[in-house]
C-alpha cells in the first residue's frame, strides 16, 4: 500500500478558492429572482419572492402577500416551504464553506464536535434536494433559470470543495496511532 500524496501549498490554494467561489454563488443564488422565469422573462421566482417586470421595472412581490392577495396563481405552500428551505441551506452552505477555508488557511481546522466541513456538506446536500423541489415546482410560470444553474455549479463545486478542505484535518493521536492489540487483559 502507498503512501498518501503529500498535500501540497498549491492544493491548498486551489481549496480554500474553490470554497470562496462556491459560498459567493451561493450566497448570490440564495437572493436572485431567476430560479424559474417565465419564457419571456417577464416573470421570475426567487426563493422567497416573486418579480414582475415591465417597462417601467421590476416589482418584487414576497410569496406571504402573493398568498394573502390570492389572485389566479398563488404559490402553493410547497413552493415557499422548499424556497425557505433551500435559502437557509444555502446560507449555511455559504458560512460554513467560508469558515473551512479560514480554519485551513489559518492552520485551525478542527472536526470535534463536529467538522464545519460536514456541515458544508450537509447543508449542501439538503439545499441541492430542496432546489430541485423548488425549481420543479415554480416550473407552473415557465422554465428553470439561470439562478439555478448557478446555484447547481455551486453545490457541485462547494461539495468538492469541503472534500478537498476536510483532508487538512489535524492528526488525532488515538486513531492515527492506535495503541498495539494485545492479550493481556489488564491493558483492555
Amino acid at each position: 500500500m502507498a503512501d498518501e500524496p503529500v498535500l501540497t501549498r498549491t492544493f491548498q490554494v486551489i481549496s480554500i478558492l474553490l470554497a470562496l467561489i462556491a459560498a459567493g454563488a451561493l450566497a448570490f443564488a440564495s437572493v436572485s429572482h431567476a430560479w424559474a422565469v417565465e419564457v419571456r422573462g417577464d416573470v421570475g421566482l426567487g426563493l422567497r419572492a416573486r418579480q414582475d417586470c415591465d417597462a417601467d421595472g421590476c416589482v418584487r412581490t414576497s410569496f406571504p402577500a402573493l398568498r394573502a392577495a390570492g389572485g389566479a396563481h398563488p404559490p402553493s405552500s410547497t413552493l415557499v416551504a422548499f424556497g425557505w428551505v433551500t435559502a437557509i441551506a444555502s446560507w449555511i452552505a455559504a458560512g460554513t464553506l467560508l469558515l473551512s477555508a479560514v480554519l485551513v488557511a489559518l492552520g485551525r481546522l478542527f472536526f470535534r464536535p463536529i467538522a464545519a466541513t460536514t456541515l458544508a456538506l450537509l447543508a449542501l446536500i439538503v439545499g441541492m434536494i430542496a432546489g430541485c423541489v423548488f425549481v420543479a415546482q415554480g416550473r407552473e410560470i415557465g422554465t428553470v433559470g439561470w439562478s439555478f444553474w448557478v446555484f447547481g455549479v455551486a453545490t457541485v463545486v462547494g461539495i468538492v470543495a469541503a472534500q478537498r478542505l476536510a483532508r487538512f484535518k489535524p492528526g488525532d493521536p488515538f486513531w492515527d496511532n492506535p495503541p498495539a492489540v494485545t492479550d493481556d487483559p489488564d491493558k483492555w
